[in-house]
């Protein structure tokens, strides 16, 4: 009986010596970040046509095993881009249509990272990889360069680096490449908006 009474007296002092509840929570909200508005010339509805150029066509027929078909070296595709939840991020909707038909569609998401100064990246796809990584701006604010990690839904593990260049106010030039286990791909494209 003893213990009850202790435990009692413990349980009532702690309950009686609570802090009253703040129920006046307020979330603290942030504006957009200025560096923002270097995305403004991503919004839009863009054309792409990109293709692979290492390795070569032989090379990669080379190394087919029997059976094997030869998969595609370019494909067509494009995106439609805007800001959103309140200018805090750029989302971009794209996709990419191959040769032989199939179609891989994406959706990548920027903002500014007011501790690293520069742009956090996230890109998810529809055949289940994901990328997370940075990108920075040239001084003119023309040049885009990024670096990131991709994974596949196996664990795979690649590393991305490319840049993408505003030739003119409405088209845009990009190169990429891709190391991971399977060796090293590069690829190179062409943007233009369309609306």
């Amino acid at each position: 009986m003893r213990h009850l009474t202790i435990i009692g007296f413990a349980l009532a002092t702690l309950v009686g010596c609570q802090q009253p509840t703040n129920t006046d929570v307020t979330l603290k909200t942030y504006e957009p970040a200025p560096e923002m508005r270097m995305l403004e010339k991503f919004v839009g509805t863009w054309a792409e046509n990109g293709r692979i150029i290492e390795p070569t066509e032989e090379q990669i027929r080379a190394g087919l095993k029997e059976g094997e078909e030869m998969p595609p070296m370019s494909y067509t595709g494009g995106n439609v881009a805007d800001f959103t939840l309140d200018g805090m991020y750029l989302c971009t909707d794209g996709w990419s249509d191959n040769p032989d038909g199939t179609r891989m569609t994406f959706v990548e998401y920027k903002m500014w990272d007011r501790q690293a100064k520069k742009f956090r990246i996230w890109w998810f796809s529809s055949n289940g990889m994901y990328a997370t990584g940075w990108m920075t701006a040239s001084a003119d604010g023309r040049t885009f360069d990024i670096k990131a990690q991709g994974f596949e839904p196996d664990g795979t593990t690649k590393q991305w680096t490319g840049s993408l260049t505003f030739s003119e106010a409405n088209k845009a030039t990009w190169n990429f490449i891709e190391r991971g286990p399977q060796g090293v791909m590069k690829m190179e494209g062409e943007n233009e908006r369309q609306i």
